[in-house]
């Protein structure tokens, strides 16, 4: 009887050590989210500085929730470090991948052709990047950096077959390849076109 006892309390604490931290980071999660949505920084800094947060989150989630939040801020100083501070982390080809994705893109909205290159090559250097990211790197390097419009014609032609967020980007970069090419009114019409492609919802109201 006694070991039945021990055996039900050890099952108990089992099951509450699984329970709990999903109850506890489904909250946090939430709170979390709700203070990023109201952009209120002090509150999301308060909470995620918490000791739970810690125990039911991976700190890799925790500093990259960290770097989301600098970009929403759009701090370059802040992003500049948060970016800078995975590169003294140990992490997953799969963490990589997410990390350099979103630096790659950043600089090159920034135009930081230093950073835009180390983060594409490390992109392009990891075993899990496919064909189709590789693609798309080179060719924003191209059209964001090297100012290349050679693409346009063909780009315009696969349009058509495109939907949803895809169509935005490849409008995206016709815009910016009108505007390499020096054609302002066909930039700014793209970049609308793309626009109402990424937000469609907004486009209706």
């Amino acid at each position: 009887m006694f070991k039945l006892i021990i055996i039900s309390i050890i099952l108990g604490l089992f099951v509450l050590s699984i329970v709990i931290p999903k109850r506890m980071r489904s909250q946090l999660a939430e709170q979390l989210s709700s203070a990023l949505l109201k952009r209120d920084f002090i509150q999301f800094d308060q909470l995620i500085e918490k000791r739970a947060v810690r125990f039911v989150f991976d700190p890799f989630n925790v500093d990259f929730m960290k770097l989301n939040t600098a970009l929403v801020k759009g701090d370059p100083i802040e992003i500049d470090q948060r970016f800078a501070g995975f590169d003294q982390c140990r992490l997953s080809d799969k963490q990589k991948e997410a990390v350099y994705y979103n630096a790659f893109y950043y600089y090159v909205s920034r135009k930081d052709k230093a950073r835009v290159k180390q983060y594409g090559n490390q992109l392009l250097n990891l075993s899990i990047c496919t064909e189709k990211l590789k693609a798309e790197i080179k060719k924003y390097y191209a059209v964001m950096i090297d100012h290349a419009y050679a693409d346009l014609k063909q780009d315009l032609d696969l349009l058509d077959q495109l939907t949803g967020e895809e169509k935005a980007k490849a409008e995206f970069l016709i815009s910016k390849m009108y505007e390499n090419q020096g054609n302002e009114r066909k930039a700014k019409e793209y970049l609308n076109r793309s626009l109402t492609h990424l937000h469609p919802n907004n486009s209706q109201s």
